[in-house]
């Protein structure tokens, strides 16, 4: 069998044709989408979003107005930018505030297209468009909940790190170093922009008010107020940062005793919740007389909306019972 030459080097040439286009297209999405260019962004933005907190110069505001983005013009009417670009920065979100807006726009656009498609008026549309644009907006705040409580979990035992690493003689620097490097993020993520910008600079002092700005939560905010204090007055800052730990720990034992103590109550409220919601359906297939009285019937209407209106007063008592802050 005779083998032809030209077809088999086309052959071999397209095999590695092949093999270097598919070895870019990985190597772009490397550069741009792996999990290290996702940390490098997050790392650059983080420290670019901290010139928010800085009146004499703030990227933020610089960014906002060289932006020609009619969407952000809209937004701003609703809207603090400022404040929603620290959003997006608290949930750890890469979006910009133009993106953001974008998003915005389209849930909206989608909300009352699909209001069009039921056959409802203009106004209800609309209604139902605003609605859909709530949802990025709800989304960012379930993502910042969480990142901030991810944060807080870790929060004891980088403290703990930190003292032990005081105690072993190293520098307060070292010891921040060794909780941005070894520790999972968020809160490395955090500690690392704090420490890129002392590296580029920025005052210890403001770099710790940075970071509690950055992430909101009591805990940290009382961590940067004793670094403060003792860069300031000085002390046994590994003895501090030990007490400081161990009384967090004790807060989150309370809490976790207390969420078994309400355990009850939050059950109660679910039932009471859920049982007319189940309870009508079954009624109605059971005795359809009662329902026609229940939904066919003035009476029977304004007592729904009585008990609807108790339902949601006593659902917010039972919150307000079983929440108890620590």
């Amino acid at each position: 069998m005779k083998i032809n030459t030209q077809l088999m080097l086309f052959a071999v040439l397209g095999f590695f044709a092949c093999f270097l286009f598919f070895e870019a297209i990985l190597l772009v999405w490397k550069e741009k989408h792996s999990a290290e260019a996702r940390k490098l962004a997050s790392r650059l933005k983080g420290v670019a979003s901290d010139n928010v907190y800085r009146h004499e110069i703030s990227i933020l505001r610089s960014r906002i107005q060289d932006s020609q983005s009619q969407l952000i013009k809209m937004i701003g009417w609703f809207f603090d930018i400022r404040e929603l670009d620290i959003l997006l920065m608290q949930s750890g979100k890469l979006w910009s505030v133009e993106q953001f807006t974008r998003y915005i726009f389209l849930f909206f656009v989608s909300g009352f297209l699909i209001g069009l498609l039921l056959g409802v008026n203009w106004m209800w549309c609309t209604l139902l468009g605003a609605g859909a644009s709530l949802l990025p907006l709800m989304h960012i705040y379930v993502e910042r909940s969480k990142r901030l409580k991810q944060v807080e979990q870790q929060l004891p035992d980088a403290i703990d790190s930190m003292a032990r690493s005081l105690k072993a003689g190293h520098s307060f620097q070292s010891a921040f170093k060794i909780v941005s490097d070894e520790f999972a993020e968020p809160l490395a993520g955090e500690f690392r922009i704090s420490l890129e910008e002392t590296n580029l600079g920025v005052p210890l002092s403001e770099a710790m008010l940075n970071l509690s700005r950055r992430v909101p939560i009591t805990d940290l905010k009382f961590f940067v107020i004793a670094i403060l204090i003792q860069r300031e007055s000085g002390g046994n800052l590994a003895h501090v940062l030990t007490s400081m730990s161990k009384i967090i720990r004790d807060r989150f034992q309370l809490m976790r005793d207390i969420d078994t103590l309400s355990a009850e109550g939050r059950t109660s409220a679910w039932v009471m919740w859920l049982m007319p919601v189940m309870i009508v359906p079954l009624m109605s297939a059971i005795t359809p007389y009662y329902a026609k009285l229940l939904f066919g019937t003035e009476v029977g209407l304004t007592l729904l909306k009585i008990g609807f209106v108790l339902m949601i007063f006593a659902g917010l008592c039972m919150r307000k019972i079983i929440q108890i802050k620590v």
